[in-house]
């Protein structure tokens, strides 16, 4: 580059390192707004298959995928997702580089050596993945993968990205919402750092939650409520499970609990908390000691967390409801026009569902058609209790999701 470095050095002050570059000033590139707010849409539907052992990432990727018209199955792992390559033919995978049993760059390596054994067509790859390292770029590619996405997942990117790998011709569709809400590293947030909720009016701090982001990218603030307390559930366990690697000079098991809690808090745009277990992450992975107060600093973004959670809970249930004083109550609100006998026929298809799902639960085993009841035809005056039990379900702890169960068909009875 024609520059030059330099360093000197003076006992017992330090050194001074200097570099200079002969570099020609020039103009930033000005961004029209249709470069910058729009992405790629693929003219035909595509199968995929999405291979990621975090569950919120998986749903966050099927979410985004359907709403665009494509079809979407999920793997837990690379062995997983090697069988599934056997049994059905898909357009492109999406592989997490870092999984249990067989990870992204394994699995990718073996079905090369599959499809060359067999003489089959490949059948394109994208890594998915947090990390920003070039060398993990060259991993993939040399594990056979043609394109790398960076996570948290920006969706217009990762669209442009299978686009390009498949070679495919794309409309560019405006994107103005998500130009908006900016990434979850702050470096663009929208103004003021104390916002409302769209829904309830209700202030909060954007620094905790940046919730105009996280609802256009989940959908709902209903939807972001219910998956910021799911997450906050796993994310005190993972915290835990991270003191004790700490303690015990665990760095990979360190290293693996950071990884998990950056990937699903920059999902649900969790500003600081992302910001901090991103700069932890990265001095682990330098080899550099996790300081006790770091760890508190986590636990008190999650405290913060959990206190925004509460208030915009509280706000959204009160939403629909009538002032003390008023001769209607939310329920017969919601219930308007509706006679007793309907009422009474609605409880009692609702029993009928929930008991065959309590019958599944005693089992260990998830009754998928009665989920599918529940999230889309539960009444509205049940909505906390089914929520409740699809919390629960959605955690693998059946025992807490049968006591709602329970609960809910005592309401029923009564």
């Amino acid at each position: 580059m024609g520059g030059s470095i330099s360093v000197s050095s003076e006992e017992n002050k330090g050194s001074s390192f200097t570099f200079s570059l002969p570099l020609e000033p020039v103009e930033a590139p000005v961004k029209t707004k249709s470069s910058r707010s729009s992405h790629s849409n693929i003219r035909r539907s595509l199968k995929v298959l999405v291979a990621d052992d975090v569950q919120q990432n998986t749903e966050l990727l099927t979410l985004f995928l359907t709403r665009a018209g494509h079809e979407v199955t999920s793997a837990e792992d690379g062995e997983e997702a090697l069988e599934m390559m056997k049994e059905q033919d898909f357009d492109i995978v999406l592989m997490d580089l870092q999984m249990p049993k067989l990870d992204g760059l394994r699995a990718a390596k073996q079905r090369r050596q599959f499809e060359k054994d067999n003489k089959l067509v490949h059948v394109p790859m994208i890594a998915l993945t947090a990390s920003v390292l070039v060398e993990d770029r060259l991993a993939a590619k040399q594990a056979g993968m043609e394109g790398f996405a960076n996570k948290p997942v920006d969706f217009a990117a990762l669209m442009h990205e299978v686009a390009r790998v498949l070679e495919e011709d794309t409309n560019d569709v405006l994107s103005l919402e998500f130009d908006k809400a900016k990434s979850p590293d702050g470096k663009e947030l929208l103004g003021s750092k104390v916002i409302s909720s769209q829904t309830t009016g209700v202030p909060h701090n954007q620094d905790i939650v940046d919730l105009a982001r996280a609802t256009l990218v989940w959908g709902d603030e209903k939807t972001v409520l219910l998956e910021l307390s799911k997450f906050l559930n796993l994310a005190r366990d993972k915290l835990t499970a991270l003191g004790r690697a700490v303690s015990n000079n665990h760095s990979n098991d360190a290293i693996a609990a950071l990884h998990a809690l950056k990937g699903t808090s920059g999902n649900l745009c969790l500003t600081s908390f992302y910001r901090h277990v991103k700069t932890i992450e990265s001095q682990a992975l330098k080899h550099q000691q996790i300081e006790k107060h770091q760890l508190a600093m986590l636990k008190h973004d999650l405290d913060d967390i959990a206190s925004c959670i509460a208030t915009l809970s509280n706000a959204n249930k009160n939403v629909h409801t009538y002032s003390e004083g008023s001769n209607s109550s939310a329920l017969a609100d919601s219930l308007t026009g509706k006679s007793a006998e309907s009422i009474l026929a609605d409880n009692a298809v609702l029993t009928e569902h929930v008991v065959k799902l309590k019958q599944s639960l005693l089992q260990n085993m998830i009754d998928e058609s009665e989920l599918v009841f529940l999230r889309n035809e539960a009444a509205s005056s049940h909505e906390d209790a089914v929520v409740q039990i699809l919390f629960h379900i959605d955690n693998f702890d059946f025992k807490s999701a049968l006591q709602h169960v329970d609960e809910l068909l005592t309401n029923l009875e009564s």
